[in-house]
C-alpha cells in the first residue's frame, strides 16, 4: 500500500551522485540540467502561445513505440493538461533549476527574481505572476511514464507535487522525483538556458532547435515527418474521416497533413537563417515528403543568438558550484491534509486524484487556510525583526 499524496510530497535530497553529474556538467547560474527524454518527450504543445486557449480536460496521450523508433526511448504515456511552449517552458526550467541549486525538491519561488532569468522586466510582474500560477495549476494534473531503452529502466513520477501560493508573487513548491530521477537514469543529458534565445522563434523553432540537438548524435541525421509531427505536439489527432467519401477523404487527409507542415517548415527556415541549421534535404516517398536529413552546425553559438542585457549582473562563465549558498531559501514543508486517501495502483488511479486536487472544497478551502497562515507567521516574523531593529537603533541614541 502505498500513500500517493505522501509520495508526492517527500523532500527529496539530490545527494551525491546527482552534485558529481551537474558539476562535472558545470552548469552555469542561469542554466538547467535536463535529460535527453524530458528534451525530446512531448511534454509542450509547440504551437501553443500565452494567448492561445488550451484544453482543460484531462485527457491520457500514449505514444506507440514505432513512432518513438530512434529515440532511445519506449512505452511514452502522458495524463494532463497542455502546456504552452513559451512561458510555461520557461517556468519549467526555472523552478527546475533552482531545485538542482538547493539540492532538494522543495523549493520557494519569487517571480519577481525570475523575471531576470526568463528575460522580462519588472513591470511584467503582474502578467508573468498570473502565467505562472496558471502554469503551477497545470502542471500539478501531470504524470508522464517512459522508458530509458538502453539502461531498461522506467521513469514514472509527477512533475510537480503539491504548492502553496504565499501572496505577491511567492510560492513554496515541491517538485517531487521527476527530475533528479529522470537525470539519474537517463545518463544523457545537456545544458538549457533558462530563457529562450532573442533570435530563435518562440514555439515551433525553439522546441524544433532543442529537439533535434539530441535527437541528432553528429553533424547529420534523418528524422522522419511523423516523428516530429509527434515530438513536437501538432499532429491532427483522432479526426474522424468516415463521414466522408473516399475522395474526400483522401483530400482532407492531404490538407490537413499539409497544414502540418507549414509550422515545421517555418522553425526550419528560423533555425537555418540564424545559422543552426547548415542546410537540409527532403526524403521524399513517391510524391509525399516522408522525413528530412539536417545537417546541424555544431560550432553554432546559442549565446551569440541572445541580448546579453537580459540581466543586470550576468556573467555567462560563472559556473554554480555546491559551496556557493543557494540563491532561494529552502522553507519549511507545508502541512499536507490529513485522512489522504491511499491509492494502490497511482497510474491507475490518477484520473480519479485529479478529479479531487483543485476540485475539492476541502482541498481548496485547507490551502487557502494553510496559506494564509504561512503568510501571517511571514508578516509577524518581518513586523517582530523591524521591531527589534527599531528598538536597537533607539538605545544607541
Amino acid at each position: 500500500m502505498k500513500n500517493l499524496h505522501e509520495d508526492l510530497n517527500a523532500v527529496i535530497e539530490y545527494g551525491d551522485e546527482f552534485k558529481a553529474l551537474y558539476t562535472s556538467a558545470m552548469v552555469g547560474k542561469t542554466e538547467v540540467l535536463v535529460s535527453k527524454g524530458s528534451i525530446i518527450l512531448p511534454l509542450f504543445v509547440a504551437c501553443s502561445t500565452d494567448e492561445s486557449v488550451l484544453d482543460d480536460k484531462i485527457l491520457p496521450v500514449i505514444i506507440p513505440d514505432e513512432a518513438l523508433k530512434g529515440t532511445g526511448y519506449s512505452n511514452f504515456e502522458f495524463a494532463g493538461l497542455p502546456l504552452n511552449a513559451e512561458s510555461h517552458y520557461s517556468f519549467w526550467k526555472y523552478i527546475n533549476a533552482l531545485s538542482q541549486k538547493a539540492g532538494n525538491s522543495r523549493i520557494t519561488v519569487n517571480v519577481r527574481e525570475m523575471l531576470a532569468y526568463i528575460g522580462k522586466k519588472n513591470n511584467d510582474f503582474n502578467t508573468y505572476n498570473n502565467y505562472f500560477a496558471k502554469f503551477l495549476e497545470r502542471i500539478r494534473h501531470t504524470r508522464i511514464r517512459y522508458t530509458v531503452r538502453s539502461v531498461g529502466y522506467t521513469v514514472d513520477s509527477n512533475l510537480i507535487g503539491d504548492f502553496v501560493d504565499l501572496g505577491d508573487g511567492v510560492y513554496i513548491i515541491n517538485l517531487g522525483r521527476y527530475m533528479i530521477e529522470s537525470l539519474l537514469k537517463d545518463k544523457y543529458t545537456r545544458k538549457l538556458r533558462i530563457n529562450k534565445p532573442k533570435n530563435i522563434h518562440a514555439g515551433t523553432s525553439y522546441l524544433l532547435y532543442s529537439k533535434l540537438d539530441v535527437l541528432i548524435y553528429g553533424d547529420f541525421g534523418e528524422v522522419s515527418v511523423d516523428l516530429l509531427f509527434t515530438l513536437l505536439g501538432i499532429k491532427n489527432k483522432n479526426i474522424n474521416y468516415s463521414h466522408l467519401s473516399t475522395a474526400e477523404a483522401k483530400r482532407k487527409r492531404k490538407a490537413d497533413r499539409d497544414a502540418n507542415f507549414k509550422p515545421i517548415k517555418k522553425a526550419i527556415a528560423n533555425l537555418h537563417k540564424i545559422g543552426f541549421i547548415a542546410t537540409w534535404e527532403n526524403i521524399v516517398k513517391g510524391k509525399n515528403v516522408v522525413g528530412y536529413k539536417f545537417y546541424l552546425n555544431r560550432d553554432f553559438n546559442v549565446d551569440l543568438t541572445d541580448d546579453l542585457d537580459f540581466m543586470d549582473q550576468r556573467d555567462d562563465d560563472d559556473v554554480f558550484t555546491f559551496d556557493q549558498e543557494p540563491t532561494v531559501t529552502v522553507l519549511p514543508a507545508p502541512a499536507v491534509a490529513a485522512n489522504v486517501e491511499v491509492i494502490e495502483n497511482p497510474m491507475a488511479a490518477f484520473e480519479s486524484m485529479f478529479a479531487k486536487i483543485g476540485r475539492n472544497p476541502e482541498a481548496i478551502e485547507h490551502e487557502r487556510v494553510m496559506a494564509e497562515r504561512m503568510r501571517k507567521d511571514v508578516q509577524e516574523k518581518s513586523v517582530a525583526g523591524l521591531t527589534n531593529a527599531m528598538a536597537k537603533k533607539a538605545q544607541k541614541k
